[in-house]
């Protein structure tokens, strides 16, 4: 099944929000819970890393480019190949721009 990137933080927010209604009932934290004690951050269950609460947040942390994005998204691994397919053909011009120009 394809889900859009927005399906995949809703569906992730849905099971963030039943494990915090089942700790509530239960009196005590399951693994995997979306919050968690220090300034109640949710957890990635892709990567396990601690996210800021919002949608914002979950959007970067799973489709981001950077260190601190997931690393276990494979959705955004073609995103990332092509930004940095992108980068080595600029890279590659400006070395060739700069070549022709000392050539002269």
């Amino acid at each position: 099944m394809v889900l859009c990137c927005k399906s995949v933080t809703e569906h992730i927010y849905a099971v963030s929000n039943i494990l915090m209604m089942s700790e509530a009932s239960t009196g005590s934290p399951s693994h995997g819970s979306g919050a968690t004690n220090e300034g109640q951050q949710e957890h990635c269950p892709l990567c396990h890393h601690n996210i800021v609460p919002g949608e914002e947040s979950w959007n970067t942390h799973l489709m981001g480019s950077k260190r601190d994005a997931c690393g276990d998204n494979s959705r955004r691994l073609p995103s990332i190949n092509r930004l940095r397919a992108k980068a080595e053909e600029e890279k590659a011009a400006a070395a060739k721009n700069k070549k022709k120009s000392t050539h002269k």
